[in-house]
C-alpha cells in the first residue's frame, strides 16, 4: 500500500500580529484583543502588562496607558474577555488608578 498523504510543499512564517499554535495549520490567527506579537512566526501572542493595552485584533505592540492608569483586568484566557463582557467591563480600557481622575467618559485610552 503507498502512502497518500501529502506534505507542505513551503511553510510560511505568520506575520507580525498573526500567530498560530497547531502544526499543520493552514493559515494564521489575528491576535486577540489584550494580546501582542512584534516577531514573525509566532506560535503565541504576549499578554499586554497590566500599565498597557492592545485595543485591536492583530496588535503587533502594546501600548502604555496614560500617566496614573491601568487596565482593570488581565487577559490570560479567552474565559476573561468573555467573563469581562458580562460584567460590561471593557478589558482593553484604561481607567484613572484609585486617588486619580478622568473628566472623560467611555474611552479605551488617551493618546
Amino acid at each position: 500500500a503507498s502512502d497518500t498523504r501529502s506534505s507542505a510543499t513551503s511553510c510560511n512564517n505568520c506575520a507580525p500580529g498573526y500567530f498560530t499554535s497547531t502544526t499543520g495549520s493552514t493559515y494564521c490567527q489575528r491576535c486577540p484583543r489584550g494580546r501582542a506579537t512584534a516577531f514573525e512566526g509566532s506560535n503565541y501572542c504576549e499578554i499586554c502588562e497590566k500599565d498597557e493595552y492592545a485595543d485591536k485584533t492583530g496588535s503587533t505592540k502594546c501600548s502604555k496607558c496614560p500617566a496614573n492608569s491601568e487596565r482593570v483586568l488581565r487577559v490570560d484566557n479567552v474565559l476573561d474577555e468573555s467573563f469581562s463582557s458580562i460584567l460590561g467591563i471593557n478589558i482593553t480600557q484604561c481607567l484613572c488608578i484609585s486617588g486619580t481622575y478622568s473628566s472623560q467618559i467611555n474611552t479605551t485610552h488617551a493618546d
